[in-house]
């Protein structure tokens, strides 16, 4: 009961559309504070006196597909702090955001999408397909 009492005033703060979209997409109400935001739009948050694993998240960015969201499109300076490897957030220490001239600006992962690598043979096939329009052959 609670616990119920807490998800209903925490959804009374953060408004009832984002706390029913969380709700939906995670099946629970989290409050937090935000500590930072990365280039694509995803926003972090941290609670410090919530369970050890479970106090900090992600909410991902809203795209073309709202409910499809995948691990791979948070960035590695904030897998760092996300994974509790680190307890300052990459905007707080200047060396988290240096990026050396050699390495590529990161880039979620394309599977699922347009840009996905689909890989070709050079050989041909042993089997075909079947045609219900072709010619028998003798």
């Amino acid at each position: 009961m609670a616990q119920s009492i807490a998800q209903y005033k925490l959804a009374m703060k953060m408004g009832w559309r984002r706390a029913l979209s969380q709700l939906l997409r995670e099946s629970d109400i989290r409050g937090g504070t935000l500590v930072g935001e990365d280039q694509f739009g995803n926003k972090y948050y941290e609670r410090p006196d919530h369970v050890f694993g479970l106090n900090r998240w992600v909410d991902y960015a809203k795209e073309k597909h709202y409910y499809c969201y995948d691990g791979s499109k948070i960035p590695p300076e904030w897998h760092r702090w996300i994974h509790n490897m680190c307890q300052e957030p990459p905007q707080s220490d200047p060396k988290m955001l240096y990026r050396p001239f050699f390495q590529e600006a990161y880039q979620p992962n394309p599977t699922g999408t347009a840009k996905a690598y689909m890989p070709w043979s050079t050989t041909k096939a042993k089997i075909e397909a079947w045609d219900p329009n072709a010619p028998a052959k003798q």
